[in-house]
């Protein structure tokens, strides 16, 4: 059963008199709103009940039993509280007030209630195939950790949260796969896609970093639930993705079968994704892309970072971030994003840009003037000087990135693309 907080507030006073009132919610607070008032007035005889149900995924409002009074309902829930101590999000948790009070008297009964997160689930050294029942649904903010190895003449293995739904023409569970993982190992590629209706969707290989997935390693496959797909991660490092076809809310089970060997299978609350620490030096000596550093200090005035590199024969894409976090999710904040964009049918360009409030800011595009010819190598610099970020390539200056943040909390290198990487260090 999915965990409710109740809040009982009796009162003397006429619900008419109720005056409209906005209620600031904890951060630790989940997707799918749906809040229950009901209230009641204790001086009439017998109680007197009136409940009503807002939805905000659809704004609408749901009213249950017979309306006797009237009661003014909270003003629609805001993303966010402009003084940053609470967010105005949605959860799947019920909150029920019962009878009516005062702003300042619910404001400070909310402020001190805790949300529950459901409990985790650990089961060590399961059989394949692996099937286990949810207790309790998922929620944005779910993590599944599966812990295994691939059999050295392994085929396939897959990976699918299921669901089922009772069909009204005959009566019968009926099981769909709202996320289908599938690493085909000759193949090497991992598949997602869904079953719904009895019928295959369209499926999905576009990853953003080669298969890690190799026959006879182990691995660390991390499924996270965001509120609007799925964010898969192997190794620690951010794999790929899949939007949700199906709510994540109905998501009954998951089954594991292939050719593998699962150490451990864990589900847990994360407020971030990937929780997981990855290495960034793979076993040939070359830096691992996506490449996600560290920095051992903050930046300063002194700070310059170097990259050296070669660019693949057949490019796409590369991006430089100097952001806030090492996470995916939720976006971190990115000082300095530098995106190389190589594009056959037009002229490759250099795109320059920051994330901050939640959005992307206005780009700054310079051509790309042959500084990443598709197998060069490239020494690339990145200076923090008072004005912004100073790039220099291959001795060649850029114009200066002029600063839309505090410099000073960037925390986090990362690179990401169509490069091999041969350093990558923070000098001061």
């Amino acid at each position: 059963m999915f965990p409710r907080i109740a809040l009982h507030v009796v009162h003397f006073n006429s619900i008419q008199k109720c005056e409209p009132y906005k209620i600031k919610f904890p951060q630790k607070i989940f997707p799918s709103l749906a809040i229950e008032f009901t209230s009641s007035d204790l001086r009439m005889p017998g109680e007197r009940i009136h409940k009503r149900v807002m939805n905000p995924k659809n704004g609408r409002k749901e009213e249950t039993g017979k309306t006797q009074k009237t009661m003014a309902v909270r003003e629609e829930l805001e993303k966010r509280d402009p003084d940053g101590d609470y967010n105005f999000v949605d959860t799947d948790i019920i909150l029920h007030f019962r009878g009516a009070t005062t702003t300042s008297l619910l404001r400070s009964i909310v402020k001190n209630v805790s949300a529950a997160v459901p409990d985790d689930v650990i089961i060590h050294k399961p059989g394949v195939p692996f099937l286990h029942n949810l207790k309790q649904r998922l929620i944005a903010g779910s993590n599944f950790i599966i812990d295994g190895a691939i059999f050295d003449n392994a085929i396939k293995f897959s990976v699918d949260l299921c669901a089922k739904t009772l069909c009204s023409r005959d009566h019968v569970m009926k099981k769909h796969i709202a996320l289908h993982l599938n690493p085909r190992l000759p193949m090497n590629c991992v598949v997602r896609n869904s079953y719904i209706d009895s019928t295959w969707g369209e499926e999905e290989i576009k990853t953003f970093r080669r298969n890690p997935l190799k026959r006879g390693l182990e691995f660390i496959l991390e499924i996270y639930v965001s509120p609007s797909e799925y964010l898969v991660a192997v190794n620690g490092s951010h794999f790929c993705t899949f939007a949700h076809r199906l709510p994540f809310e109905s998501i009954s089970s998951i089954e594991i079968n292939g050719d593998i060997i699962l150490k451990k299978v864990a589900l847990m609350y994360s407020k971030v994704y990937p929780t997981i620490s990855s290495d960034p030096v793979s076993n040939d000596g070359a830096l691992e892309v996506p490449l996600i550093k560290k920095l051992p200090q903050s930046l300063s005035l002194t700070t310059t970072i170097i990259i050296k590199g070669t660019v693949y024969l057949l490019p796409f894409n590369c991006y430089i971030n100097l952001q806030s976090g090492s996470q995916i999710y939720p976006h971190p904040l990115i000082a300095f994003h530098m995106n190389l964009r190589w594009q056959p049918a037009e002229e490759d360009v250099i795109i320059f840009n920051s994330w901050t409030n939640d959005m992307w800011d206005s780009e700054l595009e310079l051509p790309m003037c042959n500084l990443f010819q598709p197998g060069s190598d490239f020494e690339l610099q990145i200076k923090v000087n008072v004005n912004g970020f100073q790039v220099i390539v291959n001795d060649f200056p850029l114009p200066v990135f002029q600063h839309r943040m505090k410099y000073e909390l960037v925390d986090t290198l990362v690179v990401q693309g169509d490069v091999k990487l041969s350093r990558a260090d923070v000098l001061r």
